[in-house]
């Protein structure tokens, strides 16, 4: 009787993989579980700002500030902001580190951010968030062409398109949560309107809105 019902268990296993041998890899294919990709994370940098100085930011502070963001190429798509610790930072220090900012054309954000520990006293620290963005490897030829009996995708179906469009983008970050709705900057657009007419040129000519070379 032993003997039978093992006999019986190895039937059903012989038949179990045959069935299975059967079944298609392309019918268990999900291209779900494969797509490709655009990988977008953020990097934090910091920089302590020596602030103990009575008026405006010290000559060192500058230079290193400078220094901070040359190296790191602080540019667009980055958000800027400062942590003072559990005080908010001064106006007089906010204002001294966003002058030196908008020099280089860097905007300073108004939120406050806990970078990590408490900064030391007379220091803030500058907070850099940037997103870096990883295209998907499109040279995945996994998957067998044939047989396909469920016309399944392949495992790069769409994945140039999605890498194209991820290097097209000039901020990551708009891959995670796009542009507000604000619409146009009407007034930025206008400052160099403004400025050619309301600015006296260098040419031989004088008054406002003067062109170079000539007189108006």
């Amino acid at each position: 009787m032993k003997q039978n019902n093992t006999l019986r268990a190895m039937v059903s296993v012989i038949a179990l993989v045959s069935v299975s041998a059967c079944i298609p890899s392309a019918a268990q294919y999900s291209g779900a579980a494969n797509e490709k990709r655009n990988e977008v994370r953020m990097v934090r940098l910091t920089h302590v700002v020596d602030v103990s100085g009575n008026d405006a930011l010290s000559a060192d502070a500058v230079a290193s500030l400078d220094l901070f963001l040359n190296e790191n190429g602080v540019g667009y798509g980055d958000s800027l902001s400062l942590d003072a610790g559990d005080e908010a930072a001064s106006a007089q220090d906010r204002t001294a580190i966003a002058g030196q900012l908008r020099r280089r054309g860097l905007l300073l954000g108004n939120q406050a951010t806990i970078a990590g520990a408490m900064p030391a006293e007379g220091t803030i620290v500058l907070v850099v968030d940037r997103y870096l963005l990883t295209t998907p490897n499109c040279s995945d030829w996994s998957m067998k062409s044939k047989p396909n009996y469920a016309n399944a995708e392949s495992a790069n179906f769409g994945c140039t398109t999605r890498s194209i469009l991820g290097q097209m983008v000039a901020n990551p970050r708009d891959l995670v949560q796009g542009q507000d709705e604000d619409g146009p900057n009407g007034a930025a657009a206008s400052n160099a309107v403004k400025t050619y007419i309301g600015t006296a040129g260098t040419g031989t000519g004088s008054g406002s809105g003067t062109r170079i070379g000539g007189s108006n």
